[in-house]
């Protein structure tokens, strides 16, 4: 019971960090095109 809980929580946290890594590639990037364009 413990160990699934573990697990769990473990997924959680990759699935945050993919998305927070994704935010902040595309947050770089967004600024990349701004800064391009003027």
């Amino acid at each position: 019971m413990f160990m699934h809980e573990l697990l769990s929580i473990q997924s959680l946290l990759k699935f945050y960090i993919i998305l927070h890594m994704i935010y902040i590639i595309s947050y770089i990037q967004t600024k990349n095109i701004m800064t391009m364009v003027k």
